[in-house]
């Protein structure tokens, strides 16, 4: 009798680990990229493909390639977020973040076959976020939504600024306030940023997941000339929440009642994580030299119980980071680094390497036209798919690798 209770422990423990969601951005608030969730590398193959009829539209297109005030040439985007559609996972469906048809789209990751649609009125930029049944996300159009899971159905709305005053941007109409943080869920409460210009009100707002119902909003950018621009998914620990801000770093809140508490040092950039032990990684900022010319793209690492700067890993545009290892996109390059003295344990490449994501002891890597997987420990590859496009953003749920590109494609492997 013992021995059966070990193996139905055991079976129960093993669905729980193939059968994972990836249910936001990133997989979680911390937007770690990382799941416990192993998929079978030998017979990893293509399942389905799907394809928008309008390619994505970013917020920001093309790269800063010259600042001429600072004599940096060849910049990487800072605000390089919403290149490919967002996505997330929840049980047998897929949370697409149209920017190029104003909605949120769910597909059956069976067969790739839409389930339902949810439309906004301007563009979806970051991956919804699923929570208990319902979906949530936020558009340029300055509305944070909730729906219905099942059916995409309306369960609330939500405006920081009531003005429904739109501006042009990009051909398309947007508000003066547009959500581009997404929306973070946590323990009953929804949270996200609102805002464009430095010169304009942003706002960060917690509202009840249920009802809807404002709990605080916290107004910025009046009455003092520090200046906003809430860009990128926003990131949380116990006690705080760190909002990207596109050109310049992030700031940090007070997550019980949205006090701002500090900018933090280093530079701009919408990428950001949070280690398992409480290292911010933010970048791609600029500024590890003092002769601007030389100045290199870079992560900041900051410790985010007092806010204090680390150490500025330089060249990096992105990283992933384990107990032991950091796995820096350098370009070209995936290096893997030990977080216990810097030195590099293994250098892969990838042409155009944009993204990661961790299933189990799997190392996903999305570049340009190809997917790759990688063995973390040594950085062997041991699968690869070819794609059209540049692969933006990755997802890993219930035994299925999703990957989205620039070209508006998203590809199932199984």
């Amino acid at each position: 009798m013992k021995f059966l209770k070990i193996i139905i422990f055991s079976c129960l423990l093993c669905s729980r680990v193939i059968g994972a969601d990836w249910p936001t951005h990133g997989h979680d608030n911390r937007r770690s990229a990382t799941t416990e969730e192993q998929l079978n590398i030998s017979s990893l193959s293509l399942s389905w493909s799907w394809k928008s009829p309008t390619p994505p539209s970013p917020a920001w297109k093309g790269t800063a390639r010259w600042d001429a005030y600072n004599y940096i040439r060849n910049n990487k985007s800072m605000r390089a977020y919403d290149r490919a559609f967002n996505i997330s996972s929840a049980g047998n469906q897929l949370f697409v973040a149209s920017s190029a048809e104003s909605a949120v789209i769910a597909l059956n990751t069976a067969d790739g076959i839409e389930n339902w649609r949810a439309f906004a009125s301007a563009p979806v930029r970051i991956a919804p976020t699923y929570d208990s049944g319902k979906v949530y996300f936020g558009s340029d159009d300055g509305t944070v939504r909730c729906v219905s899971a099942e059916d995409g159905a309306k369960i609330w709305s939500y405006r920081a600024n009531p003005s429904r005053k739109l501006i042009p941007n990009d051909g398309r109409f947007i508000s003066l306030y547009p959500c581009r943080t997404g929306v973070m869920v946590k323990d009953g409460k929804a949270y996200a940023g609102f805002g464009l210009v430095p010169w304009k009100a942003s706002y960060l707002s917690s509202i009840d997941a249920n009802s809807g119902k404002q709990l605080y909003r916290t107004t910025l950018n009046v009455g003092n000339s520090l200046g906003h621009t809430l860009e990128g998914a926003l990131l949380a620990t116990n006690d705080r929440i760190f909002a990207p801000q596109g050109r310049i770093s992030p700031v940090s809140f007070n997550l019980s009642n949205g006090v701002r508490q500090a900018r933090l040092e280093g530079g701009g950039g919408a990428f950001a994580i949070v280690t398992n032990d409480g290292k911010l990684l933010t970048g791609p900022g600029f500024g590890n030299s003092s002769f601007a010319k030389s100045r290199k793209n870079f992560i900041q690492e900051t410790n985010t119980s007092n806010l204090s700067a680390i150490v500025r890993h330089a060249d990096a545009h992105a990283v992933l980071a384990t107990a032991t290892t950091f796995h820096f996109l350098i370009k070209d390059k995936i290096r893997a680094v030990t977080r216990n003295g810097g030195a590099t344990r293994w250098l892969g490449s990838l042409e155009g390497a944009n993204t990661l994501a961790l299933a189990g002891t799997t190392l996903f890597v999305g570049g340009r036209n190809r997917v790759i997987a990688l063995d973390p420990a040594n950085g062997e590859e041991l699968w690869t798919a070819v794609v059209s496009g540049e692969v933006h953003s990755l997802a890993i749920a219930n035994g299925k690798l999703f990957a989205s590109t620039s070209g508006g494609r998203i590809y199932c492997y199984q």
